[in-house]
């Protein structure tokens, strides 16, 4: 089971799809168990066997939806709305993505939220390395103003070999915990 405290930035570097989706539905369970607030920034693909997972576990998703536990958006998409111009707009990642971050936080009373993210994966895929690096850094400082957990996740395939080693570690220091 993936477990991240609030207040962690973990990352989860994995080698494929089922293993990803079985992990971020048993991070997202969690915070439904406890009463929290789960917020699925990933792609269309990944949302849908996710959602598949919660359902098999007896989790309605559009019913976590509409009560406000479940909260998704779409990774290409909300990139594209905070990266107008190809390059990361801190400004806007702030009021887009952090304002669903504040609205879950000061709705979850105390209860936990915990965040999932693969728009970085996205960016280092599209050779986008360094605005990958940039975006790790902005979900830090969106960390230090809200308490949230944050997981992010990398196909092993995408970051390994020589070529991205001291990005790779640059990475992995803006993480808490590498899983």
């Amino acid at each position: 089971m993936v477990i991240v405290p609030p207040g962690e930035h973990a990352v989860q570097f994995y080698a494929s799809d089922s293993e990803l989706t079985e992990s971020v539905t048993e991070y997202v369970l969690g915070a439904m168990h406890d009463g929290g607030i789960a917020v699925l920034i990933a792609t269309e693909e990944h949302h849908s066997e996710i959602e598949h997972r919660l359902a098999r576990a007896r989790v309605d998703p559009v019913q976590a939806a509409r009560q406000g536990r479940l909260i998704s958006l779409d990774a290409p998409a909300t990139l594209r709305m905070f990266m107008p111009d190809g390059k990361v707009d801190p400004g806007a990642f702030r009021q887009l993505v952090g304002a669903v971050v504040r609205e879950a936080a000061s709705k979850a009373n105390g209860t936990p939220v915990r965040a999932f993210g693969e728009m970085v994966a996205l960016l280092w895929d599209e050779g986008e390395v360094l605005a990958a690096i940039e975006l790790e850094g902005l979900w830090n400082e969106l960390q230090e103003a809200h308490d949230f957990a944050l997981l992010c996740a990398y196909p092993r395939a995408s970051v390994e070999g020589e070529q991205h080693a001291d990005a790779l570690a640059h990475v992995c220091r803006l993480h808490s915990a590498v899983l």
